[in-house]
């Protein structure tokens, strides 16, 4: 998946190339001037649809492409520590892994065809970044978390990814855009870097480089705290819920037991009312 999305970007640039050629060259660049951010958007929408639908599923086992899942099911009590930090350094090393060989095509293929990228920034402060990052992580497990449990199997991946990439048009890159996956960032500024001393972007001096940079914290801080909220509510919701199932519990049981007590008089009171009968027929015969 992480290699997959990285062709997003060119899928972009071909569908230019396709309106150049059908329409007109001025056609293209006027589309991409004005709707250029809407055009990505929909491509993503499309491309999530597929990684988070059945198929790709099953072809990755349920494999996660997100270190932001693994920190926030250990919050949940799901994995332990040591899982988490696992699962989640296989997914920062499969995006490194990912970019790089997208860096490789790139120098082979050229920028015509496969454009180079550039290392992730977020645009406005610290703070500002990673508030923006968290609340798009809350927002969108609250999502996930309210389609698996009220939408069919089939509308699950276009609910998520129609949601995702609505927060993200929302949010128009004005604090972090969004990306809610810092191995996404780590690796952009990797492969993309333009101030790291060391040019080798194979060498374990750039990538431990690369990890020291400033421009990482919003997005990994951010995806801590956004996870760690969503684990809170997802508490409290499951403390409200058993008082609720107590109180049903209690109300239940009264219930039950004041029904008990209702048929347990229902016989007395028709042995008296067979008694009465039962002198009264008598009192008929002496007459």
């Amino acid at each position: 998946m992480a290699f997959g999305m990285l062709f997003v970007p060119v899928q972009k640039k071909a569908l230019s190339f396709v309106t150049s050629k059908v329409v007109s060259v001025d056609a293209a660049e006027t589309l991409e001037r004005t709707r250029g951010n809407e055009i990505f958007a929909a491509l993503l929408f499309v491309n999530l649809q597929f990684y988070f639908g059945p198929v790709f599923g099953r072809f990755s086992k349920g494999s996660c492409n997100n270190p932001t899942v693994y920190v926030l099911r250990f919050f949940m009590g799901q994995i332990s520590f040591a899982e988490a930090f696992g699962g989640a350094m296989v997914v920062v090393f499969a995006h490194v892994i990912a970019f790089m060989c997208y860096y490789v095509l790139h120098l082979h293929a050229g920028e015509n065809i496969l454009p180079a990228g550039s290392p992730i920034i977020a645009t406005g402060s610290q703070t500002e970044a990673i508030v923006s990052e968290a609340a798009v992580a809350f927002l969108n497990f609250l999502a996930f978390d309210f389609a698996l449990k009220t939408m069919p199997k089939g509308v699950q991946p276009v609910f998520g990814a129609f949601f995702y990439c609505f927060v993200i048009t929302v949010e128009k890159c004005k604090y972090s855009c969004g990306y809610m996956n810092p191995a996404v960032v780590l690796s952009s500024h990797i492969v993309w870097g333009k101030t790291m001393k060391s040019k080798n972007v194979f060498s374990f001096e750039r990538i431990f480089e690369a990890v020291r940079q400033e421009a990482n914290r919003p997005y990994a801080y951010g995806a801590v705290l956004g996870s760690l909220m969503t684990a809170a509510v997802a508490k409290v919701i499951d403390v409200v819920a058993s008082f609720g199932r107590i109180g049903r519990s209690k109300k239940s049981s009264s219930s039950s037991s004041s029904s008990k007590r209702k048929s347990g008089a229902r016989p007395a009171e028709t042995t008296t009312t067979t008694a009465r009968s039962a002198r009264a027929a008598s009192l008929r015969k002496r007459k």
